[in-house]
């Protein structure tokens, strides 16, 4: 049987699958007989894209199996594992990488560690010890050889990021999600924000710094997860990605980070733009990927409407 050469006619993947072989595999199972997996958890699935699946193997131990067809980004992911591990940042231990170029998918295996994730309802010495350990992130591992963590970027931080304010502002403008005079309103507040002489001092950035990517037990940080997005930036993109829907946290976590006068005076100028350009981002994944975006247009919105000085929304003039 012929294969055919467009990839988009390619047969799907069964990636839960595949990543099961792989496991086999590595475990040096009989390829013969089913792997013996005791519980089988599916943590997230992008059909046809990638998949993560949480095992608890009869031999004992649990493993988490990364599965992606974009192999750079499991490579990648890999990489700043281990140059995180390296620091003395909890992250999991990489068991195996399997990327080869005639696979129909990568494979990354790590060693699963327990946790409770960061929430908005854990007490600020959580989030404390976070920015302790993203500081950590930030400050010790070596950038050369880094890409930047936005395709672009390193012809230019700040003009990578009005161009892609630009470009999210003509789609919100296109699809009539958002009134123009909100979408109005938030290119202004960017483009305070990234109009900008010189670029900041760049750093490798997790990338996508949520909370739920952070495990706890009590107040110690356990483990940091998905490195996919790993890349070199403005560790602010860090700070106000962890702290996106819980901006009354951020000067908590700026008190674990130790951060300079220097740093929260740029974090300051910079935070604001950074908060509605990572929000816009999340409405067109949301509404190409068929989710509900509203409480994202919702907080658009608000952002718009709230002054940056006071965080307060003003009062409409009466009539």
């Amino acid at each position: 049987m012929q294969i055919p050469s467009d990839p988009d006619k390619l047969p799907p993947v069964d990636l839960i699958g595949y990543g099961e072989r792989v496991l086999a595999e590595h475990l040096g199972a009989d390829p013969a007989r089913p792997l013996e997996i005791l519980a089988l958890d599916v943590l997230a699935v992008a059909p046809g894209e990638r998949a993560v699946f949480g095992a608890a193997l009869a031999a004992g131990g649990e493993v988490v199996v990364k599965v992606d067809v974009d192999r750079d980004r499991l490579a990648k992911e890999a990489r700043a594992l281990r140059a995180a591990a390296s620091v003395g940042v909890p992250v999991p231990a990489v068991l195996a990488l399997s990327a080869a170029a005639a696979s129909p998918a990568a494979v990354l295996l790590l060693a699963r560690v327990g946790g409770q994730p960061l929430t908005p309802s854990s007490p600020d010495r959580c989030w404390r010890a976070v920015g302790t350990q993203l500081r950590r992130l930030h400050d010790r591992v070596p950038v050369d050889g880094w890409p930047p963590f936005l395709p672009g970027a390193q012809h230019g931080w700040w003009a990578r990021f009005r161009r892609w304010a630009a470009d999210e502002c003509r789609q919100a403008t296109v699809d009539g999600q958002l009134p123009g005079t909100v979408v109005g309103l938030l290119r202004g507040r960017m483009s305070v924000a990234f109009d900008r002489a010189s670029d900041p001092a760049l750093r490798l950035l997790h990338g996508d710094c949520a909370p739920y990517h952070w495990l706890l037990n009590g107040d110690a940080v356990t483990v940091v997860l998905d490195f996919g997005d790993a890349g070199l930036g403005d560790p602010v993109w860090d700070l106000v990605v962890l702290t996106h829907w819980d901006e009354q946290r951020l000067p908590v976590v700026l008190d674990g980070y130790r951060a300079s006068t220097a740093l929260r005076a740029h974090v300051a100028e910079t935070s604001d733009g950074y908060r509605i350009i990572r929000h816009l981002a999340a409405r067109s994944w949301l509404i190409e990927h068929g989710f509900d975006a509203a409480p994202t247009l919702v907080e658009l919105v608000r952002l718009a409407r709230t002054d940056p000085r006071s965080g307060r929304t003003p009062r409409r003039p009466p009539g």
